[in-house]
Formats: structure tokens, sequence, C-alpha cells
């Protein structure tokens, strides 16, 4: 089984990209952000007839951008399980999770909170409290005692690359994404590369000690077993290259 994630930026205007990168690469499950579309103009029948079912999450702010999951034709259609972490802190189409058979599969995109704005300490405080909320969300629903992926943008530096000072990104909120896998999942793409490669997806810029790797497929253990190989996607790179995961004797 072949899982993916990408940030989109737009999928209407996108959508021949997509299109293209889902016939090359042949993913079986896709999450995407920032489908900047809502779910009625959402390019249901235009994926359907590429071969994929999907579902989507729209954005209902003016500061997020929404979700999507594709699943191939030949596996089930994705049905909805939650539209976002159930807390205040948690407003805007920033998590989809949906079943697909037996595995629970999220779209994520964690908010960097503007701090061109906000402010830097707001933006931080911003993503620290949805990373929490999410991370009581997927304790309280088991996502780790299941075969589960949490797929997407979680706007954090990564495998403890040191934020610039005076930055938008901050140890707290790598914290708090160490905590969550704390619960029992596991960051796939670094367990196929413990060797320390970097595998940058975002920006393509040299951050302090590296490049930044944003984007991530975090799986529970049932899925972190059948791991194969991870790696990114710079052919099909945008904004950011997809991160394609891929699984052996994954049955659904």
């Amino acid at each position: 089984m072949r899982i993916a994630t990408s940030s989109v930026r737009s999928i209407r205007k996108r959508l021949p990209e997509v299109l293209r990168w889902l016939a090359a690469r042949k993913p079986d499950i896709v999450a995407l952000q920032k489908i900047s579309v809502s779910e009625a103009a959402f390019p249901t029948q235009a994926l359907e007839d590429s071969g994929y079912h999907s579902a989507a999450f729209g954005p209902i702010c003016q500061s997020d951008y929404g979700v999507a999951v594709l699943s191939r034709r030949g596996l089930p259609k994705p049905e909805v399980r939650f539209r976002g972490p159930p807390c205040p802190e948690a407003n805007g189409a920033r998590l989809l999770t949906v079943d697909i058979g037996e595995i629970r599969f999220s779209s994520v995109y964690a908010p960097y909170g503007n701090p061109r704005k906000y402010g830097n300490k707001k933006a931080i405080d911003t993503r620290v409290a949805w990373l929490e909320c999410l991370r009581a969300h997927v304790r309280e629903e088991g996502y780790a005692q299941r075969p589960s992926l949490l797929c997407g943008d979680f706007n954090v530096l990564p495998d403890g690359r040191r934020p610039r000072p005076g930055s938008a990104y901050s140890q707290r909120e790598q914290q708090e994404l160490a905590r969550l896998c704390e619960l029992g999942l596991v960051d796939l793409y670094r367990q196929a590369h413990p060797d320390g490669k970097d595998g940058f997806n975002f920006g393509f810029q040299w951050l302090e000690g590296g490049t930044s790797r944003l984007h991530l497929v975090l799986g529970s253990k049932t899925m972190a077993d059948r791991l194969r190989d991870a790696w990114v996607d710079l052919d099909y790179r945008t904004e950011a290259a997809p991160v394609v995961v891929d699984l052996d004797g994954v049955t659904i």
C-alpha cells in the first residue's frame, strides 16, 4: 500500500498537476491540505473519473484552507469520523479523519498562526494550543491502539532542529509533537531513515542546522511494523513536495 500527503495550495488551480501526480505515483490513500475550496466546489467528479473516491472539509474561516482525503477506486470510500478536534482552540478545517476499511486516516494542517499579523508569540501559542487539542483527541479516541495514520503539515520543525531566535517556531511545539508521538505514533520517514537524512520538503531554503521537514506521516505501531520505505517526491514539488510512504502486508 502506498500512502501520500501533499499540500496543494488550491485544488482547483492545481488539479491538472494533482491528477498527473496521482497517475504517476498511484498512491492508495492520500491526504491533501490547503485545498482552498468549499466542499460543494471540490472536484469530486474529476477525481472519481481519475480513479479516486474523496472526502473534503472545506475552509470555514479566513485563517484556514481546508483538508481532504482520497482513496483509490477498489478500496472502500472514506467514511468521515471527525471534522476537527472537539475543542474551541481547534476551530477551522484543519483535521479530517476518515475510516477506510480498518484504517483510520487523517489529513492534518496545523496552524502557522500568521506571525506577521499577530506576532511570533501569538503564532506559537496558537499552534501549541491546536496541537494540544489534537493530542487530547488522539488519546481519547485511541488512534494508537488501531491501524492509524496521521498525515500532513504539522508546522513543527522536527528532529530537534534549533529554531532561530525570534522566529515563529519554538521548542514548545517540538515538545508537543513529541508528546503526541509518545501516545504510540511513529514518524515513518524518520523510521525509514534513522541515519538522520533530513527529508526536507518545504521551502527549500536552508535553516540553522538543516532544512525544514514540516510535513509528516505518523503511524500507529501496527502501521510502522509494515513500513518498507518513505521518501520525499521532489519531482512533483510546488510550494511543498509530497511525502510518500510504502507499506507491506496491509489489508483493508
